[in-house]
């Protein structure tokens, strides 16, 4: 169900990149984007402990709040939820104990 993306969520839609990754999990990038009214996490990461680099996904969000969205289909990931956050005091997201901080990119 398509519902109106919240203002905080729709000012977060920029580049971020994680802070804290490790050999399970690094997110070379997340993108927070909005298509056909719907928010999206686009990612390209790595994963040395499952054997995969420069992977890429998407997953659909929905915002539960204005610091809250929970992943829908993003299949393991079904259900978890990305917080808004400040990383040393800059816009930011976190998703289960990794920082992620917003980046320029130049277009």
């Amino acid at each position: 169900v398509k519902k109106a993306i919240p203002r905080p969520w729709q000012a977060r839609v920029r580049v971020y990149r994680c802070e804290n990754c490790d050999a399970t999990i690094d997110v070379h990038q997340l993108e927070l984007l909005v298509e056909d009214r719907v928010l999206i996490a686009d990612l390209k990461l790595s994963s040395h402990v499952n054997g995969y680099e420069n992977a890429q996904g998407r997953a659909a969000l929905d915002p539960v709040s204005d610091d809250e969205a929970v992943i829908i289909g993003g299949g393991s990931s079904d259900g978890s939820v990305l917080q808004a956050v400040a990383v040393d005091g800059n816009a930011g997201l976190y998703y289960s104990g990794y920082r992620l901080r917003r980046i320029d990119v130049p277009h």
